[in-house]
């Protein structure tokens, strides 16, 4: 089958290279032309498990194809649109995904599918499917919903043993050609078949429920805090209970990403358009923001209980993408850590193990008070603290004779709070009494 994937971010890229594992001809076009350059190249723009082997050995394999151009898949058979879809200006972004569908109906040459995967809001595929019949196409487009649910750091995992396929369409006569492309014995039990409008709210309804989820454990991660309890215990005796399972039970300094933040505030949008009141989206949404900023207020507590001056306030902080395994800053409460510290502090210094230099200070705009390092330990040097602000494995195991500082903040209750002890380092961690 020859497919074409629109859109070479993390969604596309995943979807594009897995799929031509299949022993599809997969097309993956991106109209960044010097991204579309390095991955001819085989370098992947991302840093995601497995994923810079696969892409290069498919492309030596010639399943691969990548262009800028739509008229190089004019002649394709599958369009799966996989282009971001943001919230901007409280509302969602959709210009990215109409633009890659015009721009497809102006080429397709043939009957075809033109699947979007693309986390679009709800209601989007009727818009669409309005635009596709008012070109009164001379060939037979069809239209088709299929959300991703692939995680950051283990996308390629997820893709190809996936928990679930979700297919949302209102042409019965698709599902055969759908199933096509899941041709593995193995998924076609996991295929779901339902309507448009369930599969788009599918997506943002399960990961709505994971950032609740995280954001009730952090809630109680407060409660903890304020009658002397350990959240890490009590997260052991609610994640044995089967009904609720341990996954998203971690407390810490809230989620972030393309995906938790975005899919709530774009659930909450479509609430208020159909004039539904506030719930436990916004609740979730708020306590998220909450969680954030008690643990900065743990910070600055530090700082007036030891009469620590702001000349002398120094700050090293280890761990700038949204989650470990993977160099996405997006919407990171990282970032926003640091944005919310770098007023209070004479320097911070940063280590991440796979962000960019570049990539990160271009999130402060160059602020003259931030230092990168290239190494962990160095960066703690000449510091008051050190802050956990992503739980990265290197960072789990620390060598206690290399870390001099009075005090680790950990926000995402990773380190070892009794050998900081015994090392006479004041531990300060997430709802740990």
């Amino acid at each position: 089958m020859k497919i074409s994937v629109i859109g070479a971010g993390y969604v596309g890229l995943v979807t594009g290279v897995c799929l031509s594992s299949f022993g599809h001809r997969v097309t993956i076009l991106d109209k960044n032309n010097s991204k579309i350059r390095s991955l001819t190249k085989g370098n992947s723009i991302i840093f995601e498990k497995d994923l810079p082997e696969l892409l290069r050995k498919q492309l030596k394999k010639k399943k691969l194809l990548l262009t800028s151009s739509y008229d190089d898949v004019a002649q394709n058979d599958v369009f799966i649109i996989c282009v971001d879809t943001p919230f901007i200006n409280k509302k969602p972004y959709k210009k990215n995904l109409i633009d890659s569908i015009e721009s497809l109906l102006s080429v397709i040459s043939d009957d075809s599918l033109i699947i979007i995967k693309s986390t679009a809001p709800i209601g989007t595929f009727r818009e669409i499917e309005s635009l596709v019949n008012k070109r009164k196409m001379k060939k037979n487009v069809s239209l088709c919903v299929h959300p991703e649910f692939l995680r950051e750091g283990s996308a390629v995992s997820d893709f190809l043993n996936p928990e679930r396929i979700v297919f949302g369409t209102s042409n019965p006569s698709d599902i055969d050609l759908f199933k096509e492309i899941y041709c593995k014995d193995s998924f076609q039990e996991k295929i779901l078949i339902m309507s448009p409008e369930s599969a788009e709210l599918t997506k943002y309804a399960a990961n709505g429920f994971l950032a609740t989820k995280i954001s009730f454990i952090n809630e109680i991660s407060r409660i903890s805090e304020r009658c002397g309890a350990d959240i890490e215990e009590i997260k052991l005796g609610l994640g044995t209970d089967s009904r609720i399972g341990d996954q998203f039970l971690n407390s810490g300094i809230g989620f972030g990403g393309s995906c938790f933040p975005k899919d709530l505030q774009s659930l909450s949008f479509k609430k208020s358009q159909l004039r539904l009141p506030d719930g436990i989206l916004e609740a979730a949404l708020d306590g998220n923001e909450l969680q954030l900023q008690n643990f900065v207020d743990k910070i600055l507590e530090f700082k007036k209980e030891n009469k620590i001056s702001f000349e002398n306030f120094s700050l090293c902080i280890w761990g700038m993408s949204f989650k470990p395994n993977t160099n996405d800053l997006r919407d990171s409460q990282s970032i926003k850590l640091v944005q919310k510290l770098i007023k209070h502090c004479k320097k911070i210094n940063i280590y991440d193990p796979v962000c960019k230099k570049n990539e990160i200070l271009k999130q402060f705009s160059n602020n003259s008070k931030l230092t990168i390092f290239n190494e962990k330990y160095k960066s703690i040097k000449n510091t008051v603290g050190l802050v956990i602000a992503t739980e990265w494995d290197e960072f789990k195991n620390l060598d206690f004779d290399l870390v001099k500082t009075k005090v680790i903040f950990d926000g995402r209750n990773c380190i070892d709070k009794i050998k900081c002890n015994k090392n006479n380092i004041q531990y300060v961690g997430i709802g740990r009494g």
